[in-house]
């Protein structure tokens, strides 16, 4: 009975796109959508505006590979002094950790890469 392995193959609150990218990268397409959602993603923060950046951005994903990027200093100092760095000057490092008190995991250089991506989307859509 130890080596029964049961998969939830419904996932209820991914977005259509993401569950599907999930199905087929890491569960052999065996992963079903339980309710089709015509606006998944939430809004209260974009209220007042006639078509938010939030909006825009519905339907597409970026995948941001951060493995070959530096996890230490040493390493992050070796690309130069256009490296991302955070208020402190200290370089930012792919290194997933644990904030103190939180149970979730950061990684700031992805932040930083999340971030610019969207200001970039943002600059490049405004007016459209």
């Amino acid at each position: 009975m130890a080596d029964m392995v049961l998969m939830l193959d419904t996932q209820f609150r991914m977005d259509p796109i993401i569950a599907a990218f999930s199905s087929q990268e890491f569960y052999d397409n065996r992963l079903r959508h339980a309710v089709a959602t015509p606006n998944p993603l939430p809004h209260s923060s974009t209220k007042g505006s006639s078509e938010s950046t939030a909006n825009k951005f519905l339907g597409g994903i970026v995948i941001c590979d951060t493995s070959g990027l530096p996890a230490s200093v040493d390493e992050a100092l070796d690309f130069g002094s256009q490296y991302p760095r955070n208020e402190a000057r200290k370089p930012l490092l792919s290194a997933e950790y644990r904030p103190q008190g939180s149970a979730s995991f950061a990684n700031d250089l992805e932040a930083f890469l999340i971030k610019q991506s969207l200001e970039q989307f943002e600059k490049t859509t405004a007016g459209a």
